[in-house]
């Protein structure tokens, strides 16, 4: 049960910052990495958008999508040190022994 609650938990995370990030980015765009135009304007070419709000809706999926993306690399990256920390103190302590 434990790892069921642990893993809603970092899913949630994941997702509260990852939608923090996207909109942080949507409206301090001056802070974040800049996106070229060609990139929005296939994306807007490919899902059709009719009218301003489907656009700022394609915004906020595409930065939530590179967000989410950032965000999955640092928790993999967090979860990989921490493995690998845990590994070598009990690889010493089993040379202690």
């Amino acid at each position: 049960m434990m790892r069921f609650t642990k893993a809603v938990y970092l899913s949630t995370l994941w997702i509260v910052l990852s939608l923090s990030c996207a909109l942080l980015w949507i409206s301090f765009p001056e802070l974040w990495p800049y996106v070229p135009l060609p990139s929005w304007s296939w994306t807007d070419r490919l899902l059709r958008s009719a009218d301003p709000d489907d656009i700022a809706e394609l915004q906020l999926l595409i930065s939530f999508a590179i967000c989410s993306s950032v965000m999955a690399a640092g928790f993999a990256a967090i979860a990989l040190i921490r493995l690998k920390c845990r590994l070598n103190s009990s690889l010493a302590e089993t040379r202690e022994i």
